[in-house]
């Protein structure tokens, strides 16, 4: 909501953290979004956990569900009038070597910690 609203761009989600954490790094993308940066699917984000970076996937249009934006999608209104409500997946990777969900060797607590929204739902094919 705040995303699209305040900087016309799309709304951004995280899981599987401390809802502080969580809260803080949105805050700071919002912060890095106001001061001109460009939300890109694949980007890499600096200063969101320490040490690490982190990476902004789009959220594929099958996974904009109630589930996981429902606030969003409720102040969205209709995709009809609106067109579709556009969303990035802030991704992060596993503590020591740094490995992403997608790659070989992350561990599997970090890739269940993080519904791959990036993917299509394959509940819905």
């Amino acid at each position: 909501m705040g995303f699209t609203q305040t900087l016309n761009a799309p709304e951004f989600i995280v899981f599987g953290l401390d809802i502080k954490l969580m809260h803080n790094m949105l805050g700071r993308v919002f912060r890095q979004i106001k001061d001109g940066k460009i939300p890109e699917d694949n980007q890499r984000w600096s200063d969101l956990i320490e040490g690490y970076d982190c990476i902004s996937r789009t959220v594929h249009p099958t996974n904009i569900v109630r589930d996981y934006l429902n606030s969003a999608m409720w102040f969205w209104g209709d995709p009809a009038e609106r067109g579709p409500l556009r969303a990035f997946q802030l991704v992060w990777p596993a503590n020591g070597p740094g490995l992403f969900p997608w790659e070989d060797g992350c561990s599997q607590l970090v890739r269940d910690q993080q519904p791959p929204l990036y993917l299509p739902n394959r509940s819905l094919q």
